[in-house]
């Protein structure tokens, strides 16, 4: 059997002394090119078939169809006992496709395959019909693609591989033509530069985004996932810098627009546990505090508008324990303080009149007033809640009288 330079079948037949005595030949499509007899590797008795599929009657080396020598390999060099042996060329549709030495019928030795347009495509040492050992391998305009090692056919061992600009991409060990140990080089951050260990990234590295333009990773890689390092977003600023386990992010610190707004655990992308702060679309601080299992869980600070609202320990989302801060909507001011517990209010309030004068100052129980005192807009008392029940006058925010349920003297 002989095969095209792509692997697809050419002959299959009988050979005397290395030349072809009979058989069938086909054309690169798999369409039958030629069945019957050779005289000294000939066409002599037979059927031909052009490339349109017109039958010839081909007798005593006569009636060749015109296809025949334009398409399928010609051969002109050295023989011995029938074969290719020495020194030779091959040519495939009248182009020359290879120029070197053989052995046996097959390239063996230096040689130099060629692109359609004339220029080399690979130039090196062959064994068995394959290229074995060193060469260099180029694009179709001319430029080096790769140097190095071959074995069986494909990049094996030490070699340099280059883009179609001729600038160095990987460098190093190749197993079955991809890079395995080395170098990966991104001249023009394609996507990743930095060291391979066994065909994965491994070691130091860098990823990019974009079509290359923005940096998106830094850092290292244990066999293809990221270990340690930094990530940037869009503008170029730092996202994130930490550790990963098995690729993701695990132990580290959250950056948003230059800001740090989480450092702690993280779990599935998510921010898991340790401290965070969180922050409006205007970039006004919104919370910042404890996290467990990604909730907020602990000691933490809740503002509005830039102003502190509660302040406390949260249970799983929920605020448990503090002290909340209320402000009137019209004119921003501070409104009421009081504590909070178990849900409600709960323990110490004081509430104040526009321009910041107490309005009453006393305790909460299951958020209603159960003890203290209030005053009028010029400072005097004029109110008290004993075990919840309020003796006198009770005064709003804006200084007006409000409506008591109990409106005993006082």
């Amino acid at each position: 059997i002989e095969l095209y330079p792509d692997n697809k079948k050419l002959f299959e037949g009988e050979y005397d002394k290395g030349k072809k005595i009979k058989g069938k030949e086909y054309y690169e499509d798999g369409k039958l090119k030629f069945e019957g007899e050779y005289i000294n590797g000939q066409y002599y008795n037979g059927k031909g078939y052009s490339v349109s599929g017109e039958v010839y009657e081909i007798k005593e080396g006569k009636n060749i169809p015109e296809d025949f020598s334009k398409y399928g390999i010609k051969y002109e060099g050295e023989y011995l006992n029938g074969e290719k042996n020495g020194k030779g060329k091959e040519y495939y549709k009248q182009k020359l496709i290879f120029d070197g030495e053989f052995l046996e019928g097959k390239r063996n030795g230096k040689g130099k395959e060629y692109y359609d347009n004339g220029n080399i495509k690979f130039e090196g040492e062959y064994l068995n019909g394959e290229r074995n050992g060193k060469g260099k391998e180029y694009y179709e305009n001319g430029i080096i693609m790769f140097e190095g090692e071959y074995l069986n056919g494909e990049k094996n061992g030490e070699g340099k591989r280059y883009n179609k600009e001729g600038i160095l991409i990987e460098e190093g060990l190749f197993y079955d033509g991809d890079i395995w140990n080395g170098k990966v080089y991104s001249p023009k951050k394609d996507s990743y530069e930095g060291d391979y260990f066994a065909g994965e990234k491994h070691g130091k590295g860098k990823e990019y985004k974009y079509e290359g333009e923005l940096l998106d990773f830094e850092g290292e890689y244990y066999f293809d996932k990221k270990k340690k390092g930094k990530e940037y977003d869009y503008d170029g600023n730092l996202e994130f810098e930490g550790e990963y386990l098995k690729g993701e992010k695990w132990k580290g610190k959250k950056y948003e627009k230059g800001k740090l707004i989480f450092d702690g655990e993280f779990k599935d992308f998510y921010e898991w546990t340790g401290k965070i702060k969180k922050y409006d679309y205007d970039g006004n601080l919104k919370f910042e505090g404890e996290y467990l299992y990604g909730k907020k869980h602990g000691y933490g600070k809740k503002y509005g508008d830039g102003k502190l609202e509660f302040e406390g320990e949260y249970y799983y989302d929920e605020k448990w324990k503090g002290n909340y801060y209320d402000y009137d909507f019209s004119t921003g001011e501070l409104e009421e303080e009081y504590e909070y517990l178990y849900g409600d209010k709960n323990g110490k309030v004081i509430e104040y009149f526009k321009g910041g004068k107490i309005r009453f100052e006393g305790e909460y129980l299951n958020g209603e007033k159960w003890y203290g005192k209030g005053y009028n807009p010029n400072g005097e008392l004029v109110y008290e809640i004993k075990n919840g029940k309020v003796t006198g006058q009770e005064y709003d925010f804006d200084g007006k009288l409000k409506n008591n349920k109990d409106d005993d003297s006082f």
